[in-house]
């Protein structure tokens, strides 16, 4: 009975911390499962022309067909929740098949450990990502099937498998020549004897390999025979790109980060890649090669191609982590003398706690500054707060929006605008607001991949950015801003080019109707593209007074904006000038706080200090209960007091030379004109 209740109390807590955290998630995010820029191709699967020379789509196959079934049956306006709902199922599902594994590898077959560490490290990292649910799920199937199960078919399933986690995200192929060559030691074909690698020739091994590799070439086969440009959006699109640095050049950036520019995650990412290499050195085991060598190398590879600020990004990771799981629960058996124990319950507040590998509340926070309210570590910093103060100085046009009559129309994603609106300090109220949403229209090109398009199909491109071929939903809006349904309109940036097409496609007497404004905005904190928006007003009187207000307020704070950062006070006065107001001054000297402030580099050094208690943590707790205990050894115990010195010593460093000042300057302001 007490085994039932502690089982119980289990579940329950399972059930709570995911469900919370899921809907941490989702709030944020939005309820979606997949990519909204693929919902255009829904519709050109519902057409029948998905992949015939658009420059949107890039990814696998797979992806696109459970959506489009999904979209079929419930529609448009229920497909992501759908979807969300369908990759909870498959991640259920794939907990099935890891507890499997882990019974069969581990011999745990308590369900409480594994199942937190794989639903907040697996789960809620790809809840919104249905294709690397898939491929990950596919991936490993394929590897239980060639390692623990003695089928008749396995190879043909493993092979199935295989091809379905490559049509599913072709970036697995790297974990997948692993695996591949991997088997070729575990069945002794590959061995290591006197220091040397010998080859020992096997029929069976070799028929093996055809059984695995019968479906994928002939999955391929059929696939390009459906798609003239199959390889183009499934795996040219990803590797036609200029590198950005060789393979030394990213190995030493690995090793030497500047950890002050880059997220923690990164730390915790290497932490785990070391731990599983010194395992796989220990037991040549599958799952610590993967999360540990072969992990380092593709970090590597994204490091080169991309910069170390992407290596970050978890959904590249999403294969590794159900094997970074067994590792974790490896190497608490492992850690079992007293020292041990306490680094691996330091790794563990890393893993779980801080900065914790999983969309977590403590780090929920985007280009706009917006972060959520239970992020207490970076909301009560100054680096924060000046970030907050500089941001809504610079959109100070959406916090003085006259009260409107009609609704107001704007492109952007529903979730990413209400974090918007907090950001900003905006007064625009946002149940009034309709949204130009790409779940029902096409937006523009991804400008990471239209040029690789342009490069790839040539003269075979489809596309027209103010097309009057338009769809339902777009011909439903401009009916509604013809009839007078909106007092006003925004676009640009983030978004303008479905905008662009509606406006294009309004009749020119219901255009004479609206003012325009255009508004300072920076929502990316860059100085590369748009700087202002447009606001289009159905009242002229609106328009007269923004211009007035935005006058006054630019006038009065310039000195102070100038003194935060040069760039952004000029694009401020461009911005104006623009409009026709004859503003008339400039920045000639002054901060230079925008990149500083976008990376959060002013609120960094509290992180890292808090990562370094939270780590000293298990250590201190140790000495101060085990210091008078006999049964622990003096040799533990001066191990521990050094780690302990060890990680002190870097606090204060940190705490001393880590220079969390922005980068503020005296303000040189020259009036012209």
């Amino acid at each position: 009975m007490e085994k039932k209740k502690r089982d119980l109390l289990k579940i329950l807590f399972l059930i709570i911390i995911i469900g919370f955290l899921l809907y941490k998630t989702l709030d944020y995010h939005g309820a979606i499962g997949y990519r909204e820029t693929w919902s255009i191709c829904l519709d050109y699967m519902h057409e029948g022309i998905l992949w015939t020379g658009q420059p949107h789509c890039e990814g696998a196959i797979i992806p696109f067909y459970i959506l489009y079934a999904l979209d079929s049956v419930f529609g448009r306006e229920y497909v992501q929740i759908a979807t969300v709902i369908f990759s909870t199922l498959i991640t259920i599902m794939f907990f099935w098949v890891f507890m499997r594994v882990v019974k069969k590898e581990l011999g745990i077959t308590d369900y409480f450990f594994p199942g937190l560490l794989f639903w907040l490290l697996f789960y809620i990292n790809t809840i919104t990502d249905l294709e690397a649910i898939l491929n990950s799920f596919f991936f490993f199937c394929a590897y239980y099937f060639l390692f623990y199960r003695e089928d008749k078919y396995k190879n043909y399933f493993c092979g199935i498998f295989l091809l379905f986690a490559m049509l599913s995200k072709i970036n697995v192929i790297i974990q997948i020549g692993f695996l591949l060559l991997w088997y070729l030691y575990y069945s002794k074909t590959i061995f290591i004897e006197d220091k040397k690698i010998k080859i020992k020739p096997n029929r069976k091994i070799i028929f093996n390999y055809l059984e695995i590799f019968v479906p994928i070439i002939i999955g391929f086969f059929i696939l390009t025979r459906l798609y003239n440009y199959f390889w183009v959006y499934s795996l040219h699109i990803f590797t036609n790109q200029v590198i950005e640095r060789s393979f030394f050049e990213a190995f030493v950036l690995m090793i030497t980060p500047d950890i002050v520019n880059i997220s923690l995650i990164y730390v915790l990412l290497i932490s785990i890649s070391v731990i599983s290499t010194y395992l796989f050195i220990k037991e040549k085991k599958f799952y610590s090669l993967l999360s540990g060598p072969v992990f380092f190398i593709s970090m590597l590879l994204i490091a080169r191609a991309f910069g170390i600020d992407f290596v970050g990004g978890l959904r590249y990771w999403s294969v590794i982590m159900p094997f970074s799981v067994l590792m974790i629960l490896r190497l608490r058996q492992l850690f079992v003398n007293p020292l041990k124990r306490q680094i691996y319950m330091a790794f563990i507040i890393m893993v779980l706690i801080f900065p914790g590998l999983y969309t977590s509340p403590f780090h929920l926070k985007d280009d706009l500054s917006y972060i959520d309210k239970l992020n207490i570590i970076d909301r009560f910093t100054n680096g924060w707060q000046e970030k907050d103060e500089l941001i809504k100085q610079i959109h100070y046009g959406y916090s003085i929006v006259p009260e409107q009559d009609g609704r107001v129309l704007i492109e952007s994603d529903p979730s990413l605008f209400k974090r918007t609106l907090v950001s900003l300090g905006s007064n625009i109220p946002y149940e009034k607001v309709d949204y130009l949403s790409k779940k029902y229209m096409e937006s523009h090109p991804d400008i990471w991949g239209f040029p690789r398009y342009q490069d790839l199909l040539g003269e075979n491109i489809v596309y027209d950015p103010v097309s009057n071929n338009l769809n339902d939903k777009e011909k439903e809006i401009i009916k509604d801003i013809e009839a007078g349904k909106y007092s006003l309109i925004i676009f640009g940036p983030p978004e303008w080019a479905i905008s662009e097409r509606i406006i294009a496609n309004v009749n020119n007497e219901t255009l004479a109707e609206f003012c325009q404004v255009a508004v300072p905005n920076n929502v990316w904190l860059t100085e590369e593209g748009w700087h202002f928006s447009y606001f289009m007003f159905k009242e002229e009187s609106n328009c007269i007074e923004m211009l007035e207000k935005m006058y006054v307020y630019y006038y009065d704070n310039y000195g102070a904006i100038c003194g935060k950062d040069k760039f952004t006070a000029n694009s401020i006065t461009s911005t104006l000038r623009l409009n026709g107001i004859p503003f008339n001054k400039e920045c000639a000297s002054g901060g230079n706080s925008l990149e500083y402030l976008k990376k959060d580099i002013a609120t960094k050094k509290v992180e890292i200090l808090i990562l370094l208690a939270l780590l000293m943590l298990p250590f201190i707790l140790f000495l101060t209960r085990n210091y008078n205990n006999t049964e622990i050894s003096k040799k533990q115990k001066k191990l521990c007091l050094f780690i302990l010195t060890l990680l002190f010593i870097i606090f204060i460093m940190c705490l001393l030379f880590i220079n969390g000042n922005i980068p503020y300057s005296d303000a040189i302001v020259q009036t012209i004109g």
